[in-house]
């Protein structure tokens, strides 16, 4: 998978970078003042992901187009990389001088469309006793909606000290896996996971920097957008359901607490503290803690993931149905554990 010397070193280059740019960013000091809805009490830099954007990048293209095996797919890659970088750009401006939710909704819906347009958008799903489910018109749309909404999923999951950075790590180093498994050796997310390394090591386990919506949106666009990539012939028998297998208890959480909320009546939009790991947090769990389990979940998703390619497509959506189930005492505990703390949500 990785190769000596010159893949070490492209990797060590990512990392450096990453520490490097990240310090830089911690002596600028766009600060993060905590509001209410915070889970810290003081004023913290952000964007921090501007060190892992630039070490990653910067490491892609020390590593050369020409080098990677999937050559002659590299236009499709070069369209994805430049798509996630402004997401990576949009979440700057935010971190800078905050944007408007419609603009940065308009912006990676636009995103979005020219990407789908250009890889082409999810044709079928693989279902489990009825095989391959054309989507037909309807498969652009579905398409947009998984990478604007996991985008932003991925940055309402940003909330604690290591949460989206170790995280990635763990998602990038099994998509290598995934990769290899596939008969595609490929270093990118390993390339990936060295740039978040050199962040990690300044917000976790206490947090000098924030990633920032610079790195969210970033993170959130790249691996959506990588499962549309992944299907495309170059790259192997990959399957639709391995990047929402990976995420799920993102995906979960997310879609958990907005059904909370709509039956309350309050707002989707609107800025809040009620997420699952932001709750157990309130309840006194320290962003340790919480950060733990969810990355200790996260590694049972990559090994169940690495399972489920050997399997046949139709039976891959078989594979959510444990960690469902073991979601659902999850939320229990989580929102039984509020109550008695006494916590509003």
């Amino acid at each position: 998978m990785i190769a000596w010397p010159k893949d070490v070193l492209v990797l060590a280059l990512a990392f450096l970078l990453s520490w490097i740019i990240t310090q830089l960013m911690i002596f600028l000091n766009i600060q993060d003042i905590p509001v209410e809805r915070s889970s810290h009490k003081k004023i913290t830099p952000r964007a921090g992901g501007v060190g892992l954007l630039i070490g990653f990048y910067a490491s892609v293209i020390v590593q050369g187009f020409s080098q990677l095996p999937f050559y002659e797919d590299w236009i499709s890659l070069i369209l994805l990389l430049c798509s996630a970088a402004v997401m990576g750009i949009i979440g700057l401006l935010d971190d800078i001088k905050g944007t408007s939710p419609i603009f940065r909704l308009l912006i990676q819906m636009g995103t979005a469309w020219f990407l789908v347009r250009c890889l082409g958008a999810f044709q079928t799903i693989p279902l489990p006793y009825f095989g391959e489910i054309n989507l037909g018109p309807c498969s652009l749309l579905i398409s947009i909606l998984w990478i604007v909404g996991f985008t932003n999923a991925f940055n309402f999951m940003d909330g604690l000290n290591g949460m989206a950075g170790l995280t990635t790590i763990i998602s990038s180093i099994f998509l290598s896996i995934l990769t290899y498994i596939n008969h595609s050796d490929f270093q990118i997310h390993w390339i990936l996971a060295s740039a978040t390394f050199g962040f990690l090591i300044f917000n976790f386990p206490k947090a000098k920097i924030f990633l920032g919506d610079v790195g969210s949106f970033f993170l959130g666009f790249f691996f959506s957008a990588w499962s549309l990539l992944a299907l495309r012939p170059a790259y192997g028998k990959f399957s639709i359901w391995v990047v929402p297998l990976l995420f799920f208890i993102y995906i979960y959480d997310v879609i958990f607490t907005c059904i909370r909320r709509g039956f309350k009546g309050k707002s989707f939009l609107e800025a809040h503290c009620e997420h699952l790991y932001q709750l157990l947090s309130r309840t006194g769990w320290s962003h340790i803690k919480v950060t733990s389990i969810y990355a200790l979940i996260f590694v049972t998703q990559g090994i169940s993931a690495l399972f489920m390619i050997s399997k046949p497509p139709e039976i891959h959506l078989l594979f959510f149905v444990p960690f469902l189930m073991g979601a659902i005492p999850f939320t229990w505990w989580i929102l039984s554990k509020a109550r008695k703390a006494g916590v509003s949500f």
